[in-house]
Formats: C-alpha cells, structure tokens, sequence
C-alpha cells in the first residue's frame, strides 16, 4: 500500500513547468491555471511589461503586436520572451474628460490604444500594429462597426485621397494646435459618410514644404507620394505664405463651399481665415499677379487669391 500512497501523492502534488509566455492562448483565450491571455500569448498573472508613449516626433516605442502559429501549441524561443503589448499613460499629459484620451492613451485595457472610432468619437480598440504617423497603413472592415487599424497607439489610419482611394497613412491624433509640432490640428475623414454626415478625426496635418501651388507634378517639387501642392493659411507669426504637399488633389472647383484648401481642385486655395468664408479661389502671385476673374489679394507674402 505504501508505494501506491505515495505514487499518489506524488501524482497530486506534480504541476508542470509551463514558461511564461511559452505557450499561444487556445481557443477563447484559454490559457493554464494561474496565467491569461494578452497579444494571443499565455502570460503569468501578475506580469508587467508595457511601453511608453513618445510624442516628442509622433513615434512609438517598437512592440510585437502580431505573433503568429497554431492555437494551443508551444511557441519557438524566439517569441518566449516577448512581453505583452501594454500602453502607459503619456507622462505628464492632462487628459480631457471621456470614455478615454487620444492624446494621453488613458483609461484602455493593457493591449487596446485610445483610437478615434468610424463614427468620429473615441473609443479603445484592440492594438493590431505598430505603423508610426507618415507610413501607410491597413484599415479593417472600413466604415462598419469593427472598424480598425494597424498604427501605433495615438494615430489613426485615413484615407486622404477619399473613400475610394487605394492608399492609407496614419495620421497622428490631437486635440488641439499644442499637441503638433508646427503643423495645426486638423480634421480629417476617419470613414466613409454615414448618410448626414463625414466622421472626423482630429489628427496633425502634413508638414509644410516648399513647393509651387501654381504648377502640377513634377514641376511643383513635390514627393511622389504626395504629388498635390496647395496653399495653406499663412504663417501667423511671420506671415510668410505656406504650402504643403498633399497626397492627393480635392474636387471642388471655384466658387464652391470649402473648409481647407485641400479640398479644391489643384491650383486653388480656400482663404477661409481672410474671407470669412471658405471658398475655392484662384491663387496668383503677388509679384506677378494674374486673376481670371477679380483682383489678387495677399494670402501671405508671396501667393494670394483671386476676390
């Protein structure tokens, strides 16, 4: 009898030795006794591991947000040891009252971003990816309710050149003009219309660049990635004329209803600021002014519009 006894003492006391991070989640997110599910890998409960949030260039901290093979099955030494994705709070940053903050990627779960949803309101969504603000990116299930995206935590994927374009990039989310480094706080569609109106998210804009709003690519020194130049409003300090180079041209022509420039056709501009109106105009150069229609009136010191 002693050996039985003992046999099953010993069976009972026997817990294998599982790795932390060792094995992928099994179906519903199983995982073993004392260990959960987090980035589809089996983490011991009380494992802390996160990543902080830069905005000091609209970058992220790199993370492994997608690891791959069969459900239940051990995983290879190589993606043992990858911790999982977890956002911190931006330090110092005051986030606004709501269900959470772009901004500040408070109140979500340890593997979920604060994100701006298809209907233009925030809201926290599973982390897919790690793409950084300027490189393109995947939008999944574009204007249905599981809308998402793979970009970093505090950027959003858009389709600039509009629903039906080919082409994603994030965007970097904001508040307001204090969140971008010397670009303002814009808003852009975030999904197709839901019937009354466009959703938004408010993301910093591209950069301004030099380039000929009165030309077409290539000829207006523009990337090929961004081939449209469009006058923007001028600088507020120096008042210098800006431009920037879009990644695709708008389709509203003269004299119709605009609220950026960039929604014009190209070599127009919409001087909302100056008019107090936003209408698609010509621009013209002020140190050879030529208008169509109307005189030239300064739109910064070197371009204008055509009123």
């Amino acid at each position: 009898m002693f050996p039985l006894v003992a046999l099953a003492l010993v069976t009972a006391c026997f817990k294998p030795s599982v790795k932390d991070g060792g094995f992928l989640c099994g179906a519903n997110n199983a995982c073993p006794s004392g260990f959960s599910c987090a980035s589809k890998i089996c983490w011991r409960v009380g494992t802390d591991a996160s990543f902080p949030v830069d905005r000091t260039d609209g970058a992220r901290a790199d993370a492994n947000a997608d690891l791959a093979g069969d459900k239940g099955s051990v995983t290879p030494d190589a993606t043992a040891d990858v911790p999982p994705v977890c956002v911190t709070p931006v330090q110092g940053c005051t986030p606004q009252a709501g269900t959470c903050d772009p901004v500040c990627q408070t109140s979500c779960g340890c593997t979920e971003k604060c994100t701006t949803n298809r209907d233009g309101s925030n809201a926290c969504l599973a982390l897919l990816g790690q793409r950084q603000p300027g490189q393109t990116c995947t939008v999944n299930s574009y204007g249905s309710a599981s809308q998402n995206d793979d970009c970093r935590p505090g950027s959003v994927c858009l389709r600039p050149g509009g629903d039906g374009s080919g082409t994603s990039y994030c965007f970097l989310l904001c508040r307001n003009d204090n969140d971008c480094s010397g670009v303002p706080c814009v808003q852009r569609p975030v999904a197709p219309t839901n019937g009354i109106s466009i959703p938004v998210a408010k993301v910093c804009d591209v950069a301004f660049v030099k380039c000929n709003p009165l030309k077409s690519y290539p000829d207006n020194q523009c990337p090929a990635d961004r081939q449209s130049c469009y006058l923007a409003t001028p600088d507020p300090q120096t008042g210098a004329s800006r431009t920037t180079c879009e990644y695709a041209p708008g389709g509203i022509g003269r004299p119709d209803a605009c609220t950026y420039s960039r929604d014009c056709f190209e070599k127009l501009v919409c001087p909302q600021a100056v008019t107090g109106a936003g209408f698609c105009s010509q621009i013209c150069e002020i140190a050879n002014p030529s208008c169509s229609a109307g005189t030239c009136r300064p739109y910064g010191s070197t371009y204008g519009y055509c009123f």
